[in-house]
């Protein structure tokens, strides 16, 4: 989630005057050619944050390259310019976007404190000199190289762990670290992931798969319906595995499998149920997880028209990316994911299903006098109306076509920012109650998509409808991510607090505040595999079966 003017501005602008890059590394030019050259005492990268009460920004400095990062995965870098050195004191700017970040610090040994100017805030900030890593001399230094990263940086930065689950983080690092020699890589991953998950909020991760892929993934994809794990889409060598139930992975049931993966990400449980999606379908994974004896192959016993046997998946070549990756868009046949085959045909489409790309779209329902409005994922559409014009879009249907309903279609929103949707919702719930409105809401019902809940529910009173949210009612978001210096995974910390429970916290600036009772589903639903195959909307036949009872 992003929230305020100049977090979105550090993410969003584009900065391709200031930056070139050739591939693989981020590359900038000061616009001051005057700046003088660092002395080799602060002639090194630097690294702390901007101390913003509801959320602090972590900021990279690296005065040997002359760029500033506001996060520290190095997705933006922004020119430096080095302005003033003398008697410890230390000016330097930088240009991110349409502001001008201005710091004044004092370094002091291995530190540089001072203020920070930009727009018209002015906020203290600190950074520190980042520790020159020696080349690993094996696997095992790596890895413990990697886990001195998690205890020291990743958890300064993280606010999501009590005081219990950070001595309880670190002392599991502690184990790790005296065990890597005796175990695969593979395992390393699957126990940093459950040590991270140990916070038991959604956002505190390690990207091993759906942001990034860092793992092998089978030529399957599934899905928990309400009576089983099934296959939704397969690659042509596999295509007689469509439709078919997983009863076994290895020597485990699909439940037992499921118990022993679940711990990799944290959030509520069916947040957990749509990541197993991800994770059961990775080698890699189920044997770091002790789940399969092996990595490169996959043993499953599945039900296919009444009758069990038994198949071996071959564990394909890994292919890292960092591209995100959604698997609720298999279940959409429109939706090409690299030539897989999916198992609802293309003529039983359901609404929900039709338009699985796309950001936000709305249409009018006549027969039921419904306004069914989907939105997919909290960030303006590429092509298309813009937020603003969407909401004006929504207005003026809303005012021509009177329905007597308006359906809010959250089940697949995984996130965004936070307050693209805010105009839109709160036009929306100033029409009630003379409009009732319902929201439909999943298990990757998730961040920003909980946002737009809660504010529904808050100020439009609105039913829900469907499978629980992916998070509770209070969590952290916001951070960033920090990129382990030899296995390349990508930490996420998490330091933005999102309140919308009753629950006053005191000792705590909410990044968000809402006051909600329940993000319950007051219609609950969950599809079976016949009904999905049949093209069947269960949660949104759920709403009209509510709206003819009141009828």
């Amino acid at each position: 989630m992003r929230g305020h003017l100049y977090l979105k501005l550090l993410i969003t602008v584009s900065f391709s005057l200031l930056c070139a890059s050739n591939g693989t590394a981020i590359r900038c030019q000061s616009p001051e050619k005057s700046t003088p050259d660092p002395p080799p005492s602060i002639a090194s990268t630097w690294e702390g944050e901007i101390l913003d009460a509801k959320r602090p920004i972590v900021t990279q400095v690296d005065y040997v390259q002359r760029i500033v990062r506001f996060d520290t995965s190095g997705n933006t870098a922004w020119p430096l310019t080095l302005s003033s050195l003398h008697a410890g004191e230390i000016d330097f700017a930088s240009q991110a976007g349409n502001f001008r970040f201005e710091f004044r610090g004092k370094k002091t040994l291995d530190q540089i404190d001072g203020t920070v100017d930009f727009a018209d805030r002015h906020l203290p900030f600190a950074i520190r000199r980042l520790p020159s890593l020696p080349k690993p001399q094996n696997r095992v230094e790596a890895w413990q190289q990697d886990i001195a990263v998690l205890s020291s940086r990743f958890i300064h930065y993280d606010r999501s762990f009590s005081p219990k689950e950070r001595d309880v983080f670190l002392k599991n690092l502690q184990t790790l670290n005296a065990s890597l020699p005796n175990l695969p890589d593979q395992a390393v991953m699957v126990r940093l992931a459950n040590t991270l998950a140990l916070a038991r909020n959604g956002h505190t991760r390690l990207y091993l798969m759906r942001n990034r892929t860092q793992v092998r993934q089978l030529p399957i994809r599934v899905w928990w319906f309400r009576d089983g794990l099934y296959i939704i889409r397969a690659d042509r060598q596999n295509a007689s595995l469509l439709g078919c139930q997983i009863r076994k992975i290895g020597p485990a049931t699909t439940s037992e499998a499921f118990t022993k993966i679940e711990g990799i990400d944290a959030g509520s449980a069916t947040w957990k149920r749509y990541m197993s999606s991800y994770f059961l379908t990775s080698p890699d994974i189920l044997f770091g997880a002790g789940v399969i004896p092996s990595s490169d192959e996959e043993q499953l016993t599945v039900s296919c028209k009444g009758k069990d046997h038994r198949v071996t998946l071959i564990a394909p070549p890994l292919q890292k990316t960092d591209e995100p990756d959604e698997v609720w868009h298999d279940l959409a046949p429109t939706f090409d994911d690299h030539g897989l085959i999916p198992a609802l045909h293309s003529t039983n489409v359901p609404l929900y299903l039709q338009r699985p790309t796309e950001n936000y779209w709305f249409d009018y329902l006549p027969q039921k006098k419904v306004l069914y409005l989907q939105y997919n994922r909290a960030q303006a559409s590429p092509h298309g109306a813009s937020p603003s014009q969407f909401k004006e879009m929504v207005d003026r249907a809303i005012e021509e076509k009177h329905p007597r309903a308006l359906v809010f279609d959250l089940r697949f929103n995984t996130g965004g920012d936070g307050f693209i949707a805010e105009p839109l919702i709160k036009s929306i719930a100033a029409k009630t109650p003379q409009l009732r409105v319902f929201v439909i809401t999943g298990r990757a019902t998730f961040s920003a998509g909980i946002m737009a809940t809660g504010q529904l529910r808050e100020w439009a009173h609105a039913t829900i409808a469907g499978e629980p949210v992916g998070d509770g009612l209070d969590f952290w978001a916001e951070g960033g991510n920090l990129i382990l210096p030899n296995s390349g995974l990508a930490a996420h910390y998490a330091n933005g607090f999102h309140n919308y429970s009753t629950r006053i916290y005191p000792n705590i600036q909410p990044f968000v505040r809402l006051t909600v009772d329940t993000l319950a589903p007051g219609l609950p639903s969950e599809p079976s595999w016949a009904e999905y195959l049949a093209g069947e909307d269960v949660p949104l036949q759920s709403i009209f079966n509510d709206m003819e009872h009141l009828h």
